[in-house]
């Protein structure tokens, strides 16, 4: 099984695509960081974490498979 990546995604505003904000191996560390945009101003709504393998590939797909859920 290959190890699990999290990754913290960002809209600008509601209806937006998402985008990698943020990401590491930790779930913890990702949480933490979202906390950190939470304080500086964004909305719960416009972040979302995700779960995937490390791959880049992986991850883009999964953005990309919300992007078009949501378009």
């Amino acid at each position: 099984m290959a190890r699990k990546y999290h990754t913290l995604l960002e809209r600008s505003f509601d209806g937006a695509p998402w985008g990698i904000a943020f990401g590491d191996y930790d779930r913890e560390t990702v949480d933490s960081e979202r906390q950190e945009y939470r304080a500086n101003g964004a909305k719960a709504s416009n972040l979302k974490m995700i779960t995937t393998g490390a791959r880049q590939g992986e991850i883009d797909s999964a953005v990309s498979l919300l992007n078009a859920k949501y378009a």
